[in-house]
Order: structure tokens, then sequence, then C-alpha cells
């Protein structure tokens, strides 16, 4: 951070900011967390940094959630979503309408949960997030991932359990090596 002020590199320096506040909210100090997401964000929007928008966003989300407020928490989930459908990032579309889903579910308005969770299906469809070894949908909760050299994706569960080392990839069946595992 030091750093990034000395040199005026605004991004370094936004994406800091963003990572200091997201070390405070994984230590469970919202309060501490919060300010700094709202400097991560403004920096980041003052650059035009809209991934970096969506992720600040999103922590802001989850730092709410901590603190037990879902309505801002909300507002601050659909921001991340116009920023994601705006650079047209399904990835973030996506957990953002899982989040919206949980959400809505958890407030009661079982109508929008329903809204979001469909949404949530039909970008799992398009984008084909299904491991190719157990058939389940990957991204709706914590997983660690592999990619083989063939660019397909599995749960590295999966990935251990099977005998896709014999047999080839399970999806294009070619004779492909693991990657590092990647959280997800």
């Amino acid at each position: 951070m030091k750093l990034s002020l000395q040199q005026h590199d605004h991004f370094a320096q936004a994406r800091c900011m963003g990572v200091f506040a997201d070390v405070h909210r994984n230590r469970g100090d919202c309060e501490r967390a919060f300010p700094r997401y709202e400097s991560a964000l403004n920096l980041m929007s003052d650059i035009g940094d809209r991934y970096g928008q969506i992720i600040v966003l999103a922590g802001m989300t989850k730092a709410l959630i901590h603190m037990k407020q879902p309505e801002k928490a909300i507002d601050f989930c659909n921001k991340a979503m116009e920023v994601a459908t705006s650079i047209g990032n399904k990835m973030c579309m996506l957990r953002s309408n899982w989040t919206l889903h949980t959400l809505y579910r958890a407030i009661g308005d079982m109508t929008s949960s329903q809204q979001h969770a469909c949404k949530f299906d039909q970008y799992l469809q398009e984008m084909e997030l299904y491991c190719g070894v157990c058939h389940e949908v990957m991204g709706n909760r914590e997983n660690s991932l592999n990619s083989l050299t063939c660019f397909h994706i599995f749960h590295s569960r999966c990935v251990e359990n099977s005998t896709f080392k014999t047999r080839g990839c399970p999806n294009c069946k070619k004779t492909s090596h693991l990657s590092s595992p990647v959280p997800v």
C-alpha cells in the first residue's frame, strides 16, 4: 500500500484497500472493513475499474450479511449485479444471483428468491458449469476445482476419486494432466 501511494498507482492502491477490507471482514471486524471497502470502491470508480467495483461490492455485501443487515446487503448485491451486467461478466452475475436468492429467502421474500434462483440456473446452463465426473453444479458452494490440460474443469474431489488418469478426460477422452487446484 505504501509503495502504491508513493508511486501514485491508484489501481494498486484500490486493490490494496479492497484486500485490507477483506482481511478485516474475514476476521469478523466488519465495522473496520466497511470504510475500507468504501474507499476502495471510490478509487475503483474514479479509475474505471469495473471488475474491481464488482469485487468490492460483493465484499460489502458479505460484510452487511455478517452485520445482519440483509436489506442493505441486497442493495449492494444489486449494484454488483448492475456492474457485472454492464460488462457482461456472467460468472459475477451468477454469484450475485445466488447471493440475492439466499438473501431474499432469508427475509421471507420467496417470489424474489425464486426469480434469482431461476436466473442462477439459467446462467449455469448457459455457462455449462457442471462437473464432468459427478455431474453436480460447480460454483454454488465452496469447492476446489482442477482443470486439465484440455481445459475441462472438475471438482478436485472427483478428480482424486476417478479413474480419468487411465481413461483420459471424461468429457473429451484426451490424455490430460492436472493443473493446481483452484478454490471457488
